[in-house]
C-alpha cells in the first residue's frame, strides 16, 4: 500500500513533506478501516493483496477533502469497487 500511495502522490506532484499529508493519511486510514471489513464480507476484495486499490480510493477521498482532485485515470478501474465505495463511504 505504501508503494501505491507514494506513486499516487508522486503523480499528483505532492511532496512527501507536504504538511497536509498527516491529516490526509489519517483520514484515508479511517475510511479504509471503515470499508475494509465490509469489502471482505461482500467479496469486493478477496485477500490482503486486494487492499491497495481499496486504500487508494480512500486516499483519493481524503485528498478531495483538502480540495486535491485525483483524476480518474490515476485510480484503479474496478467498477465493482467503485460502486461499493459510492454506497459505503460518506
Amino acid at each position: 500500500m505504501e508503494e501505491t500511495q507514494h506513486g499516487l502522490l508522486s503523480s499528483l506532484n505532492i511532496s512527501l513533506f507536504d504538511k497536509r499529508l498527516r491529516s490526509i493519511r489519517e483520514k484515508a486510514l479511517e475510511l479504509f478501516e471503515q470499508v475494509w471489513p465490509l469489502a471482505l464480507e461482500q467479496k469486493i476484495i478477496s485477500s490482503e493483496r486486494d487492499g491497495a486499490p481499496l486504500y487508494i480510493y480512500c486516499l483519493a477521498r481524503a485528498l478531495g477533502s483538502v480540495e486535491v482532485e485525483v483524476p480518474k485515470e490515476l485510480l484503479p478501474g474496478d467498477e465493482k469497487m467503485i460502486r461499493f465505495l459510492k454506497e459505503k463511504l460518506p
